[in-house]
């Protein structure tokens, strides 16, 4: 019996549950207006109108049913897509924050660059107004800077320069200035030309001239002397 009626109902199931629907609507109009109860058979048929009716109204109510709990998954679904929503403007937010604050230090940074740069500027100006001490490079030698210590005080001694300090680690201070002041390019003079430091020794005025005259005599160098205590340029 009860695969009878399942045959039956998946009969009733080939027509679209709207048309069904429709349909349910003019047998109900009809008994009422009739004032009968619903057409019945023996054995039952699928277009019997109880049978008819009484299946249609579950599928409807099944179909509800079904689509009540997508509504609410729906509901639900989107809930989540708005918590997320509310997340991902939280979390740009708190981005738009960050850029910002990068942005800032960024600009600080550039700014504390451009004071560092104009700070560096003029330490290398001051450095530059020193004097050029020590001998030069092609005849420089590894005790250009002597510091000696008499009477309580140190001083920085070389060919040209000399300097007095009260510690020695001042002294040595002010030797590693001068040597970077020496490892300085030349810097242009006044008119544009470039102001080369005349170099001396115990027997010439000007080593470079000296050089010069050595070289056209077809000399490589002139011959020069550095020795403080030179016994042939000072005597005994």
């Amino acid at each position: 019996m009860e695969r009878t009626e399942e045959a039956l109902r998946e009969r009733v199931r080939e027509t679209p549950l709207s048309e069904r629907l429709t349909t349910c609507e003019k047998y109900i109009a009809s008994m009422c207006a009739e004032r009968r109860p619903p057409k019945m058979t023996i054995p039952l048929q699928h277009y019997d109108e109880d049978f008819y009716i009484y299946t249609t109204l579950a599928d409807a109510q099944a179909t509800i049913a079904d689509l009540q709990g997508q509504v609410e998954a729906a509901q639900e679904w989107l809930s989540l897509c708005q918590h997320e929503l509310g997340s991902v403007r939280i979390d740009r937010a708190i981005l738009q924050q960050r850029v910002a604050q990068l942005e800032q230090e960024r600009d600080a940074f550039e700014s504390h660059a451009i004071d560092l740069q104009a700070d560096h500027a003029r330490v290398l100006g001051l450095v530059q107004a020193l004097p050029v001490a020590g001998l030069p490079v092609e005849h420089a030698r590894s005790d250009d800077f002597v510091v000696l210590q008499a009477n309580g005080e140190w001083m920085v001694h070389t060919y040209n320069y000399w300097a007095k300090f009260a510690t020695e680690e001042e002294a040595r201070a002010y030797i590693a200035l001068l040597e970077y002041r020496a490892s300085l390019p030349a810097q242009p003079a006044q008119g544009g030309a470039v102001s080369k430091p005349v170099t001396t020794c115990n027997r010439h005025s000007d080593c470079d001239a000296a050089d010069e005259k050595a070289r056209a005599k077809g000399a490589l160098n002139a011959d020069h002397c550095h020795d403080d205590c030179c016994s042939e340029c000072f005597g005994n």
